[in-house]
């Protein structure tokens, strides 16, 4: 019996022990859990936070991107001073050009007008011109046929009603 109670003790300090030992074993086991919780609430925030960060990086990457590109074009416009300056080179030299175009109307308009006056006078010209030389014409047939009248006379026998018929039949 005293093996037998001593065999009970022993197997009752060995499920204490074991008792203990399982009790131990899942208080570390709990405290493990706690930690691995602990740590994987603590990557999931890291995780997040990564993902914000990531988040933030892509847009200034972005903006970035978009910077350079304006600075870009920005820099291959010429700057204000020098756009002033050329656009005001511009107007003065269109203001220079309104004024010439202004002279060469006038020129021209008055070059129509001389012209309208030359032909107005080469027209006139043209005018009295025939009209002289229908005087003359008419000047000449009238001498012609004066000098024929006086060409007759000579022929025939002078008569005086002869010259004074002929006399009134000459135009002056």
């Amino acid at each position: 019996m005293l093996l037998q109670l001593s065999q009970s003790e022993l197997a009752s300090e060995k499920f204490l022990l074991g008792s203990q030992t399982s009790n131990a074993e899942l208080n570390s086991y709990e405290e493990l859990n706690d930690i691995i919780k602990t740590r994987v609430e603590s990557a999931k925030k890291e995780i997040e936070e990564a993902k914000e960060s990531f988040k933030a990086a892509k847009e200034v990457r972005k903006n970035r991107v978009q910077y350079n590109v304006l600075a870009k074009v920005i820099k291959e416009q010429p700057d204000r001073k020098e756009t002033l300056k050329n656009l005001d080179e511009i107007k003065a030299e269109l203001a220079d050009l309104e004024g010439k175009r202004r002279e060469i109307e006038e020129k021209l308009d008055m070059r129509r007008k001389r012209l309208h006056l030359l032909n107005v006078a080469i027209h006139d010209f043209i005018e009295d011109a025939n009209e002289i030389k229908q005087q003359i014409d008419s000047n000449e047939a009238a001498s012609a046929d004066m000098a024929a009248d006086s060409i007759d006379l000579l022929i025939e026998p002078f008569d005086l009603e002869d010259v004074d018929d002929n006399a009134m039949s000459v135009d002056p």
